[in-house]
């Protein structure tokens, strides 16, 4: 499970990403359409659009990616809220597995906006403990 607290302060190319992972379980949360921020995940074909973030620029949001292994499922949350789901997720992640914060997956497209934190969990959290951490990241940094 990943939390990213962040903003975006302007999109200048599509490629623009949050956050993205390299290897077999290649991800990417990324400024597909110029408007809103896309979850993709390669190898289950998913393009699930934040809807309704039409504004996303200058403003903060708690992003969450889970990947559930004993489920199969890969999950993004925004403040908290479920915006895309996939099962049959089942790529694990590997020793050569990388993770990037702020650059999409070619290294080539930086994110305009800032990073307030990040936490990384060795586990798929449960709705209880994703809700602690949420409250904790939004008390902290007054988000939502």
């Amino acid at each position: 499970t990943i939390y990213i607290a962040a903003k975006v302060d302007v999109v200048t190319n599509n490629a623009e990403s949050l956050i993205a992972m390299d290897g077999a379980s290649d991800f990417q949360l990324d400024a597909g359409d110029n408007s809103q921020f896309n979850f993709r995940a390669r190898s289950t074909n998913l393009h699930g659009g934040l809807e309704g973030f039409v504004n996303y620029e200058n403003i903060y949001y708690i992003y969450t990616y889970i990947l559930d292994f004993d489920n199969n499922t890969a999950s993004i949350y925004v403040n908290n809220s479920l915006i895309s789901s996939v099962t049959s997720y089942n790529t694990a992640l590997s020793a050569t597995t990388t993770l990037y914060i702020g650059v999409n997956r070619g290294l080539n497209q930086m994110l305009n906006g800032k990073v307030a934190e990040v936490l990384i969990f060795n586990e798929a959290l449960d709705s209880t403990n994703q809700t602690n951490v949420f409250n904790y990241l939004n008390d902290k940094w007054a988000i939502v």
